[in-house]
């Protein structure tokens, strides 16, 4: 295994582990909150057989409210949350898109792009949980298209302005997997992104597996499978 190898840019820490020289295709992997980029790096051993140039595991952009030590890449009503748990249901996430996410996208792009040199036709990006609501809205407003998309675990941020946004975008290959028994975000979310995305007639590989919030081997297997296909 090649060393990991951390690099900075004027907006996010990041890991960086470099893979196959002779593969075209770079990974980023954005995680959810309260974690941190070496949280996705761990999958790194069970990916790297894939034809992937190289892995990208950004930081957070911001310290995770009442998580220590936690990064998020925006701020969450952790109050909210709980007591939507509490009360044995999900919290709503599909009502207007967050300030904080409109005014983070772009310029988490043009940290990818222009300060690591990432060309996102050759680029598949995803992440896990609110690292993949982030993923989800930086593919759906770009300007470039993106190879493939992962999304593990994650909700709609803002259902109608996604839902119109999936419908306008160029053809993508989507990857979707969920906790039938996920605590935190209502699998039945998930769902709904997937018809959503399969209605529009892009290719999904949708995965709903016996768990609750978490990328179990199972998840890791389908998502090999999936990289496979994106030649």
């Amino acid at each position: 295994m090649s060393k990991a190898k951390q690099i900075k840019t004027s907006l996010f820490d990041c890991i960086v582990q470099e893979n196959k020289r002779d593969a075209s295709t770079d990974m980023i992997l954005l995680h959810g909150f309260g974690a941190d980029a070496t949280d996705l790096h761990g999958l790194y051993p069970f990916l790297s057989s894939l034809p992937i140039r190289n892995f990208y595991f950004p930081n957070g952009v911001m310290p995770a409210n009442s998580v220590p030590y936690g990064r998020a890449w925006f701020p969450i009503d952790i109050a909210a949350l709980e007591a939507a748990m509490m009360k044995g249901t999900h919290r709503d996430m599909g009502g207007p898109l967050p300030k904080a996410v409109k005014n983070l996208t772009a310029s988490l792009e043009e940290s990818l792009i222009d300060e690591l040199k990432i060309e996102p036709e050759n680029c598949i990006i995803g992440g896990f949980s609110q690292g993949s609501m982030m993923a989800v809205n930086l593919v759906l407003n770009s300007n470039h298209h993106y190879k493939a998309l992962i999304q593990m675990s994650g909700t709609f941020l803002d259902r109608e302005l996604w839902t119109q946004k999936i419908k306008e975008l160029k053809k993508t290959p989507i990857f979707l997997s969920h906790g039938k028994n996920d605590a935190l975000l209502n699998p039945l979310d998930a769902d709904d992104l997937g018809r959503c995305f399969h209605e529009a007639g892009h290719p999904i590989d949708y995965l709903s597996f016996d768990g609750g919030h978490e990328i179990p081997m199972e998840v890791i297997n389908d998502l090999k499978s999936f990289v496979m296909k994106q030649k």
